[in-house]
């Protein structure tokens, strides 16, 4: 077992891809904050994609999750939840505007 942590910069409104599974038998997502680095509020959203299929952790389509400017939203907070990747897991994050957050996902991979 290993801590990992991606960090991925100026995510905007296409879903990004802000961790693949490391494996070899599953990754716990035990972080996962968004940073608005924008002049002006935006909306987030998050998933786990597997199969071509997105599973919505905060949002949906659209991002609904608002994030003020100069704030921040943890969606994985490991005090309270953990999410399992498994092989061809990838968590995506996507924002209202274009290049306005950064992520921080942190992971323990086993």
């Amino acid at each position: 077992m290993a801590f990992k942590r991606t960090l991925t910069k100026n995510v905007g409104t296409a879903l990004t891809t802000v961790h693949a599974f490391i494996g070899p038998v599953s990754d716990t997502v035990i972080g996962l904050r968004v940073t608005n680095t924008g002049a002006v509020a935006i909306k987030v959203s998050a998933c786990v994609t597997n199969g071509g299929i997105d599973y919505y952790l905060v949002g949906g389509p659209t991002p609904t999750a608002d994030v003020p400017v100069g704030g921040s939203i943890v969606i994985i907070n490991g005090d309270i939840d953990k999410v399992v990747m498994e092989a061809g897991d990838v968590l995506r994050v996507a924002s209202s505007l274009a290049s306005s957050c950064d992520v921080i996902a942190s992971v323990l991979a086993q």
